[in-house]
């Protein structure tokens, strides 16, 4: 595809190519903790997650969030499934730029892009003090405030409430095919939901707290998805300060929780470890383990 072409600007070299550095995990520290040996530093490996803005005909037509390599596979087959590009030969080029997450594509008829406003589009916005861009959809009425709050766990109670979570739905023993979360305490179970979607798990216990006027701002969600972006970013906006999960979280969702008081627990697994990655003074002992990470030397 000789009009296909990837574009850097700055330092992220690695990524300028599909099949190059930008597969390479990133490296980002953790607290680990294990039932029998306590805990533990270290230095963990977490898959990117890219928004990309797909321009079409310079009309901005849509933002998805994807692995940061084969962008332009991604960007191709959305846009022939949404019926843009009819095929190979409509495409007459595309540029995608990793750097600023924007693929620019020209196609020969525009004619059957879809109304304005059928796709999500991105509002970035300047993280303070981080010299970093936080994303979010402009569909969001306003990013959500950072989360604060006071409530503390042990690392027990963590371990429990994954242990709940795996064990509680009956559909997922029987087809293996669905999401399930719980919605606690500190110390007591006050919901626990399953669906086919990770998002809609989160969904309906939000749903559930609206109807019965429950106050978010002192529990905590166990949950058996991935910890993404767009996950971190319903947890913020329900003000739920602590999110327990069974997978592993991603380079941006991680990036998302330190900006809006998220403290993530992930890899949380067979009622004996997890690793902890922001916001530690939430888990009872973990200030103390971190305080007690080995030098450089």
């Amino acid at each position: 595809m000789n009009n296909v072409h990837y574009t850097d600007k700055g330092p992220k070299a690695a990524e300028q190519a599909p099949h190059g550095e930008s597969r390479r995990p990133a490296q980002v520290k953790s607290l680990h903790f294990d039932i029998d040996e306590g805990w533990s530093h270290r230095d963990e490996r977490v898959t990117g997650e890219l928004p990309i803005t797909i321009l079409v005909n310079d009309r901005e037509f849509a933002t998805m969030v994807c692995s940061p390599w084969d962008v332009e596979d991604v960007v191709v087959g959305f846009l022939a499934s949404e019926g843009v590009l009819a095929n190979r030969s409509s495409l007459l080029r595309l540029d995608v730029n990793l750097e600023d997450g924007v693929a620019l594509v020209e196609v020969e008829d525009a004619g059957n892009l879809p109304a304005e406003g059928a796709y999500p589009k991105r509002r970035i916005n300047s993280s303070t003090g981080r010299g970093r861009m936080s994303f979010y959809f402009e569909t969001d009425a306003r990013p959500p405030s950072p989360v604060t709050s006071d409530v503390r766990i042990t690392p027990e109670w963590a371990l429990d409430l994954m242990e709940g979570v795996m064990q509680g739905s009956r559909v997922f023993a029987r087809t293996g095919g669905v999401h399930a979360g719980i919605l606690a305490t500190d110390s007591e179970v006050l919901q626990f939901h399953d669906d086919v979607g990770r998002n809609n798990v989160l969904d309906r216990i939000f749903g559930r707290c609206i109807m019965e006027g429950i106050d978010l701002s002192d529990k905590v969600i166990a949950f058996s998805g991935r910890v993404s972006s767009e996950i971190v970013l319903k947890v913020a906006k329900m003000g739920v300060p602590i999110l327990v999960s069974h997978a592993a979280p991603t380079e941006l969702g991680l990036q998302n929780a330190r900006q809006l008081g998220i403290t993530v627990i992930a890899f949380t697994r067979h009622g004996r470890r997890f690793n902890l990655y922001t916001y530690p003074e939430r888990i009872i002992g973990a200030v103390e383990a971190q305080a007690e990470e080995p030098s450089a030397d």
